[in-house]
């Protein structure tokens, strides 16, 4: 966003602490780990990293069921 202009700081909006990237935003900030943490709970998954392009192939291979947890 940065490089289109579009924003006027390069702080993380959800926690404000770090610089923003699609990493920190998703998965190193503090409130972004909550909400994973929360979700993955739900799910009974244990283990998953928090690395964006792991949990798109997992959940390529894994949500393929019909129930709402897929």
């Amino acid at each position: 966003m940065i490089r289109r202009n579009i924003m006027l700081a390069n702080m993380c909006v959800l926690c404000k602490h770090d610089s923003e990237s699609v990493q920190q935003l998703f998965f190193n900030c503090s409130f972004s780990k909550a909400v994973w943490n929360l979700v993955l709970n739900w799910l009974r998954l244990y283990g998953i990293c928090y690395n964006l392009k792991r949990i798109i192939n997992w959940s390529i291979r894994k949500g393929v069921a019909k129930h709402c947890k897929a």
